[in-house]
């Protein structure tokens, strides 16, 4: 170094310091990318399946009062537009099951998911369309419980 005169020093120290900062910045990005990654890993695999059972629960808890909405209104004029409002939301809850079966794990959350969609498909199906069938025939009292 003592060979070399002032500009050329300059000319090294000025390198040396560019090429940390590259250096600095290239960490930078790639831990940007990493973190980047592991969020969008984080809202596919647990926020968006969380957002999936917020709506079916929206949905089980509006089905649920139009149910009893018909029943408690005991105006035959009214049953087939509250039914027509019930089944119309099917396709969202659909939506939904199919959104949450995407990320579910296999395991205990596995096995208490494919049971309890298991129950809305066949019991919940089935008390539905009796349901149905007493509100129509304008039966409003054999439907309410007790």
């Amino acid at each position: 170094m003592k060979n070399l005169n002032v500009a050329k020093k300059l000319l090294v120290a000025f390198g040396v310091a560019i090429g940390c900062g590259i250096l600095v910045g290239a960490i930078g990005i790639i831990g940007m990318t990493t973190i980047n990654n592991a969020m969008s890993g984080m809202y596919y695999q647990n926020v968006l399946p969380i957002e999936a059972l917020a709506d079916m629960r929206e949905i089980y808890a509006t089905q649920r009062n139009d149910f009893r909405a018909i029943f408690l209104s005991k105006d035959q004029s009214e049953v087939e537009p509250m039914i027509a409002e019930i089944e119309e939301t099917y396709h969202e809850l659909d939506q939904a099951f199919a959104l949450y079966e995407e990320s579910i794990q296999p395991g205990d959350d596995e096995t208490a998911y494919f049971a309890a969609k298991e129950l809305w498909m066949t019991q919940f199906k089935g008390m539905k369309e009796d349901v149905y069938a007493l509100a129509r025939a304008g039966k409003f009292a054999q439907a309410l419980p007790g």
